[in-house]
């Protein structure tokens, strides 16, 4: 009874440790994809661990095509060691041009543990702002509702960031996710998106 107690613990502990994850990030501005547009992101991030969880690593890559001027799809993976999530989402254009854009996103996603699997929602509203021809400030309340089979949770981030034109086909982008429920865990993020036009 002592081993089977023993291993139950392990294995909850083990399942909070891995769903401690942040998924994607959110890794770009509040602009859409320009309409037939082809966008390539990837985003190594970094999650702070909290309450006994170790930090961790992980990789977010995505693919995204620009269907309307305002509208956007894209299709997302984020690998980290005992957790994976795949999904995707789509962008409206709510308020697009100067000096401000609005967003907002809806998509899911599917979470991959090496414990159980289970599916979410995720919502982003943004706002972004040019601050140079080259350099856009954006700031995001991403929100994800997660199901897995025990008990469902929600996290919820404040996530200021930065998209950088090096070119006209490449853009680097940088954020930092403020977690602002007892189940978001910060992050960092910083990446590159190369777009085929």
């Amino acid at each position: 009874m002592r081993y089977l107690t023993t291993l139950i613990v392990g294995i909850t502990l083990l399942t909070t440790t891995t769903a401690s994850a942040q998924d994607f990030g959110v890794a770009q501005s509040a602009e859409t994809i320009n309409v037939g547009n082809i966008k390539l992101l990837a985003n190594p991030m970094f999650v702070f661990g909290k309450d006994g969880s170790e930090d961790e690593g992980g990789l977010a890559l995505g693919v995204g095509y620009g269907l309307t001027d305002r509208v956007d799809v894209e299709g997302r993976i984020a690998l980290f060691e005992d957790v994976n999530f795949y999904g995707g989402d789509i962008e409206f254009g709510l308020v697009p041009g100067n000096p401000y854009n609005i967003s907002a996103t809806i998509g899911g996603h599917f979470t991959d543990t090496d414990f159980d699997n289970w599916g979410g929602l995720d919502l982003t509203l943004q706002a972004s702002r040019h601050a140079t021809p080259k350099l856009e400030i954006y700031g995001a309340f991403d929100f994800t509702a997660e199901f897995p089979p025990d008990d469902s949770y929600n996290t919820l981030h404040l996530v200021p960031g930065i998209e950088y034109a090096v070119s006209d086909d490449l853009d680097l982008v940088a954020e930092f996710g403020i977690g602002l429920t007892d189940d978001s865990y910060h992050y960092v993020t910083g990446g590159v998106a190369y777009y085929f036009r």
